[in-house]
């Protein structure tokens, strides 16, 4: 059975370790690949077994046993840590001796530490704790088989997402309207992740997600795409990017907001990444494009006067690149038209 192999395994049974690694890699590869949709990348893998098989985690328990910080189950067998000021009991290893996930985090984290205050001049390291993701239909659970493969997942987001521009755009032929859906899909499904702070519940909803009026991502990637319009539309036009021009003509509220919200965007970044939260840089994104979007609103481009238009061109052009890069920063490509 299961255990009966896992005890081999740990006793490095030649033929059971190589069954398992085989096993391992093929799911490690087949995980690759779908995370590599969602543009997400480890440098590199920590294999758990290299922990148990190379002593290392023996070494744990054994220090661990000599501090006093284990005890054995109302059993007598399973072994139980028990740390001051925790009230909870950790299980670390099983009736048949062999180890758990527990434990082997325990060699994984000592490691790291040891690395990390090594190279940080013993700095104190931080710990980001992530609440649970649930769909509106409850909770997720892999054991008790509540839970959505992240590639099914991913196939329903980009077919809603074909969906809508597909409604949207009949002038696009079918290769296009698939590449938008892909970035538009997994933009949303990314944005909704992070958007939240990550000590909050997420409850994850397809149409909430790729709902533009719900200012998500589709709302702030098309609004990247109107300033890729207008760009485009200014160049049919033979206007080019001035190099300077009459800051005196700014007037209008909102194009002095939209000014300082293009202003915030490094330290709202500095910021997210000394405080460990990144939905900081969600916020900003969304609350970028809807400066952006109220500005086109009041505040005509390519029709305004000459000097005027100089400045809003400049304006526009800005407002591209840092929605651009601020998608960037959040893992999500920009579409130049939807």
């Amino acid at each position: 059975d299961l255990q009966k192999l896992m005890r081999k395994y740990e006793s490095e049974d030649e033929a059971v370790v190589k069954k398992y690694e085989a096993v391992v890699k093929k799911c490690l590869s087949g995980t690759q690949t779908s995370l590599e949709r969602l543009n997400i990348r480890h440098d590199s893998f920590v294999w758990e077994s290299g922990f148990v098989r190379g002593g290392a985690v023996e070494e744990v328990m054994e220090e661990l046993k000599q501090k006093g910080n284990v005890k054995f189950d109302g059993s007598g067998s399973a072994l139980l840590l028990k740390l001051e000021g925790i009230e909870k009991e950790l299980v670390i290893q099983r009736t048949d001796g062999t180890s758990l996930y527990t434990t082997r985090d325990l060699e994984l984290v000592s490691q790291q530490l040891s690395k990390a205050l090594e190279i940080l001049n013993v700095k104190v390291p931080e710990f980001v704790i992530f609440e649970f993701v649930s769909l509106p239909t409850g909770s997720l659970s892999t054991r008790a088989g509540r839970y959505i493969a992240a590639d099914e997942l991913m196939e329903k987001i980009e077919q809603r997402a074909y969906e809508e521009v597909a409604k949207r755009r009949e002038d696009l032929d079918e290769g296009k309207k698939h590449e938008i859906a892909r970035k538009v899909g997994i933009g949303a499904l990314r944005y909704d992740m992070v958007k939240i702070s990550p000590d909050k519940h997420i409850t994850f909803v397809f149409d909430d997600a790729l709902d533009i009026e719900k200012k998500g991502a589709p709302f702030i990637q098309y609004s990247h795409a109107r300033a890729c319009s207008i760009l485009r539309a200014a160049e049919e036009r033979g206007f080019s990017i001035a190099d300077d021009y009459d800051a005196s003509l700014r007037k209008e509220s909102s194009e002095k907001e939209l000014i300082k919200m293009l202003s915030l965007f490094e330290n709202i970044v500095e910021e997210a990444a000394s405080e460990l939260k990144p939905h900081l840089v969600a916020k900003y994104a969304r609350e970028l494009a809807e400066s952006f979007n109220l500005f086109y609103k009041d505040c005509p481009v390519l029709n305004a006067e000459e000097e005027l238009r100089k400045g809003r061109l400049i304006l526009v052009d800005c407002a591209k690149t840092v929605l651009r890069d601020v998608l960037d920063v959040l893992g999500i490509e920009s579409p130049e038209e939807m």
